[in-house]
């Protein structure tokens, strides 16, 4: 029994201290939101339960023992540091929690902001293309979702072999943030000639981590054919 008592007394040391290294790696090196640092301080409680009793109980040597006045000091003065190191870590910590409650909440409005922002209906500048095309443009942004109606425009009757346009979305140095394909559009005609299209439709790329939404500053309109 009282090697049983010993080797069980020194496992859960050990396996206490390894979780306690774990925890203090995750709170300093991976915890990057207030709630996971939130959750790892809480568990420190029973792991410096488990440590502390652990202690206090020799590891499984002697129970039967009555402490000595220097053992008594040892355990004190351990118990007292352990105790120390986790009530500094946890101000710390908490410090650390509360400003990063107020960034997330400040990203939060902005975010909020920026999403009331584009879901306003934004006409572009009218743009014109290959064969003498003018390009018209709507656009919002809504629900992780690009709305946009697009009508383009000729004088002259279209390109027989018109397949369909390429809106490219351009920031403000005129480099390109993305392309979008319009295939499905419906024709103007006059006397069977087409001399416009018209197109009205959604697509999913406002959840496209690959591109900012808000660094639009133009567009482009390309033809495509046969």
């Amino acid at each position: 029994m009282k090697i049983y008592s010993r080797i069980l007394g020194i496992l859960t040391f050990l396996i206490a201290l390894f979780f306690l290294g774990v925890l203090f790696y995750f709170i300093f090196f991976e915890a990057s939101k207030s709630q996971e640092k939130l959750i790892a301080l809480i568990g420190l409680i029973p792991i410096y339960i488990v440590m502390h009793f652990t202690i206090i109980h020799r590891f499984g040597f002697n129970l039967d023992t009555e402490f000595s006045v220097n053992q008594r000091k040892i355990i004190l003065s351990t118990s007292l540091i352990l105790f120390g190191i986790l009530l500094l870590t946890v101000i710390w910590q908490l410090t650390e929690i509360a400003s990063l409650q107020k960034q997330e909440a400040q990203n939060k409005k902005e975010l909020e902001e920026l999403l009331s922002s584009l879901a306003k209906l934004r006409t572009w500048d009218k743009v014109t293309t290959a064969y003498g095309y003018e390009g018209n443009l709507k656009t919002k942004f809504e629900n992780e979702k690009l709305y946009y109606q697009l009508n383009v425009k000729s004088i002259s009757p279209f390109n027989p072999g018109l397949v369909g346009f390429t809106i490219n979305f351009l920031d403000k140095d005129g480099f390109l943030l993305k392309s979008l394909e319009v295939s499905d559009f419906s024709v103007m005609v006059n006397k069977d000639k087409v001399y416009g299209i018209s197109s009205n439709s959604t697509t999913d790329i406002f959840g496209d981590e690959s591109w900012e939404v808000e660094s639009i500053a133009s567009w482009r309109l390309l033809v495509r054919t046969k």
